[in-house]
């Protein structure tokens, strides 16, 4: 019943987005410094007709690609403002990567099941792709390492790939990977695993880890050449004990980002309409707090609630560290916040979400900033009778009599009211049976 309620409401969004958006991709050109002492003055619009979903740069950032509900991948030349359009997919794109090195190559990852290869330099562009049996969620290259790149998929798996092998028949592949990451997870009450969705997945600047964000479950670290998670992120013990809400992610896709020094901070976003940010410890601190626990120890012993990683029902349960205590939680958004990103050098972070804007935020005043509110808006228990109406002219189909962002807030109040709680959800939709899954089930 609560995966149910999940994909209805996917349905729902996606209905809503078509009927309701359309999304301009800005291209902004301005110095930082001019960013902090004044408002954006420049930019040129790009139109795309439905919902965006994944924006990147390319290597030397002469171009910026999109790609979203209109299955297609465009790439807009900053200088020029020429849009070429790249077809290869037949689904909702769900994120782009763009080679680290060369200009010209990038990877886009979408629901019809295939990652596909672009070289801009060719007529058709598309090279090659590999395919799945799910839906692909997430691509991105290793920073350093070229050759190498992530895939997430809706049944939660994640493969670390070399490109040299994923590609090199040019059709489809179910393979090129050197490492499959152990995702599944169990629970001490439950005869059956679980793979939580892989919502995005990210890289830190240096390759050395990554973070996957799990629907329905919390942000997971893992170092790149380890298999099992070294980390978890949550919110159990934020900063204001007095909150009735806290981290979660059930509602809608989120990305988050590393930053700060030595990439020592991940963020995301969150259904409570904050911003989360964790400070990490090192990866040998991580890999040392670590835990495996034999199965007669976790059967006899291990509370009804404890959740491990593990391979199979008779495998050991491997119990990351978990990181509840957030560093900072960023606020200034009135519903859900899908995505944090940090400034790669500057001491700055941007949130966006469900509203029309994306907030920059800083740790100092640097001149036009306003202070960000100390709490964020209250959930209401119940929508306004302007809301219901709104809400019931979405499912017949009409528009409602609401708009922008005031429409966005009525729909996502109902979708965050309906899934919070559901605390079992994961292992309720998202059973595995007793072995994690391959790319070959």
């Amino acid at each position: 019943m609560v995966g149910y309620c999940w994909r209805r409401l996917q349905r729902a969004a996606m209905g809503y987005a078509r009927r309701k958006l359309c999304i301009s991709v800005v291209v902004h050109s301005w110095e930082l410094g001019q960013l902090l002492a004044s408002a954006l003055r420049y930019s040129n619009q790009m139109r795309s007709q439905n919902n965006i979903f994944t924006l990147a740069f390319s290597a030397a950032s002469t171009h910026v690609m999109c790609g979203g509900l209109d299955d297609v991948v465009r790439r807009y030349d900053v200088e020029t403002q020429n849009e070429r359009v790249f077809r290869g997919h037949s689904g909702t794109i769900r994120q782009i990567s763009n080679h680290p090195a060369h200009d010209y190559l990038f990877l886009s990852a979408c629901e019809d099941g295939t990652v596909v290869l672009y070289d801009a330099r060719t007529p058709h562009g598309r090279q090659a792709y590999l395919s799945t049996n799910s839906e692909f969620s997430g691509c991105t290259y290793h920073p350093v390492l070229h050759d190498l790149f992530l895939t997430t998929d809706a049944r939660g798996r994640c493969y670390l790939r070399d490109a040299r092998m994923a590609f090199e028949t040019g059709g489809v592949v179910k393979g090129g990977a050197v490492r499959q990451y152990v995702t599944t997870v169990s629970r001490r009450s439950d005869q059956q695993l679980a793979n939580p969705e892989a919502s995005s997945v990210a890289f830190d600047s240096t390759g050395e880890r990554f973070a996957i964000v799990f629907q329905a479950y919390y942000p997971t670290i893992y170092a790149t050449f380890d298999e099992y998670p070294i980390a978890i992120c949550n919110g159990a013990n934020s900063l204001d004990a007095t909150d009735s809400r806290t981290y979660a992610n059930c509602c809608t896709t989120k990305h988050g980002s590393f930053g700060g020094t030595h990439d020592s901070y991940y963020g995301t976003g969150s259904d409570d309409f904050r911003g989360y940010a964790w400070k990490l410890p090192d990866t040998q601190t991580l890999v040392a707090a670590r835990q495996e626990v034999d199965l007669g120890t976790w059967v006899a012993d291990a509370d009804e609630k404890a959740v491990g990683f593990t391979t199979s029902m008779s495998a050991p349960r491997v119990q990351p560290l978990v990181l509840d205590a957030p560093a900072f939680r960023l606020t200034g958004h009135s519903t859900i916040v899908n995505s944090l990103l940090f400034h790669p050098h500057e001491p700055l972070v941007v949130t966006s979400g469900v509203e029309s804007f994306a907030r920059l935020h800083s740790p100092f005043d640097q001149g036009g900033f306003e202070r960000t509110p100390v709490n964020v808006r209250e959930l209401p228990k119940e929508p306004t009778e302007r809301e219901r109406a709104f809400l019931r002219a979405l499912r017949r189909g009409a528009h409602g009599d609401l708009e922008g962002d005031e429409a966005a807030i009525a729909f996502f109040d109902e979708v965050v009211r309906e899934e919070s709680g559901n605390e079992e959800y994961m292992f309720v939709s998202r059973p595995c049976g007793e072995e994690r899954p391959t790319e070959d089930e």
